[in-house]
């Protein structure tokens, strides 16, 4: 009896250790569903896609070629990819995502043959789901 109460508790001490490291990877796995969702719409010009993984409220954020910053808004950007619906196709990578609680930021990049975009995605998890709220990215020729 009581090595079946020693094997129970080394059972539920497993389970206390290793339940939020698996529910990390879950969270993570959601995050990069939505950054693959943003990559989609971006590279397929799919603006409905990049409208389910943007918040309504996400802005982009640059710097223009004169230093100053550039708020570009979300209707903005969708009339530019409605604009170049033959573009090049980037190949496109998550380099890191960090995450704290319901809060998270992922560097990516898309990489075109003149050049790429690294991206910073901040990402809120609202009402169950993974959303990017802000994106603040940088263009760099090759």
């Amino acid at each position: 009896m009581e090595r079946l109460m020693l094997a129970a508790i080394q059972v539920l001490a497993a389970l206390a250790v290793t339940a939020p490291l698996l529910q990390g990877v879950e969270e993570e796995e959601a995050i990069r569903e939505t950054i693959q969702l943003y990559f989609r719409g971006d590279i397929e010009r799919d603006v409905e896609a990049l409208k389910k993984a943007f918040h309504p409220t996400a802005t982009l954020l640059t710097r223009d070629k004169t230093g100053r910053l550039r708020v570009l808004t979300q209707p903005e950007w969708y009339q530019s990819v409605r604009q170049t619906p033959g573009r090049e196709r980037p190949t496109a990578k998550i380099l890191h995502i960090d995450r704290a609680g319901n809060v998270a930021s992922a560097k990516t990049q898309l990489v075109f043959s003149n050049g790429s975009f690294t991206d910073f995605l901040s990402l809120v998890k609202i009402e169950g789901r993974w959303t990017i709220v802000n994106k603040i990215y940088h263009w760099e020729d090759r």
